[in-house]
């Protein structure tokens, strides 16, 4: 069933109030806390004036610092939190979850069903991983290596995130960010050898 333009609104609209009764802020189609130390965020899009999509992602708060430092972008840590969510210059996230649901009229039931799958997810995450195990661990992911990087710094192991980027730019990974004419984790190599 397609929805008309208002009650899309009126969607968007109890979506960022019912959030911000949990602590969350809302930028464009995100909303996200910061929470434990954890940046949490939850992307969502409505397609077709029928679904609704989602992606919740979650990231450590420390990892934008370190990440900005590398890209010499410092000037974003002066910038709201806000920017470690909706950057295309911010360290990357472990994806929690992604789904879509049906929209109807009844706009408030379907919003409360959101924001408990937003909440579910976040804590069976929470409740079963550390984002720090998930970012060492063997399983694949996007960005996997340049968290790892981040992780290793964070944790002042320099010559593993240094090992890190040496391997990745010989199996020609570049770790997708570049500035000044130097990628990633070539970045980190010259900061920090």
């Amino acid at each position: 069933m397609k929805i008309d333009k208002s009650t899309q609104k009126e969607y968007i609209s109890q979506i960022k109030d019912k959030t911000f009764k949990k602590g969350y802020k809302k930028i464009q189609n995100t909303i996200y806390k910061i929470e434990n130390g954890n940046v949490i965020f939850v992307d969502f899009l409505i397609v077709n004036a029928q679904n609704l999509v989602y992606r919740i992602n979650i990231k450590k708060d420390s990892y934008d610092k370190i990440f900005w430092e590398i890209l010499s972008m410092e000037e974003n840590l002066k910038k709201g939190a806000s920017m470690k969510v909706n950057c295309a210059f911010a360290a990357p996230s472990i994806l929690i979850s992604k789904g879509s649901f049906q929209l109807s009229t009844d706009v408030t039931s379907k919003v409360e069903y959101f924001v408990d799958i937003i909440e579910e997810e976040i804590k069976k995450f929470l409740d079963h991983n550390c984002v720090e195990d998930v970012i060492i661990s063997n399983e694949e992911f996007m960005d996997k290596e340049i968290l790892q990087c981040l992780f290793y710094l964070e944790s002042k192991q320099i010559a593993k995130a240094i090992e890190v980027a040496k391997k990745q730019l010989e199996n020609g990974n570049m770790g997708r960010f570049e500035n000044e004419g130097k990628c990633f984790f070539e970045r980190v190599i010259l900061r920090y050898s």
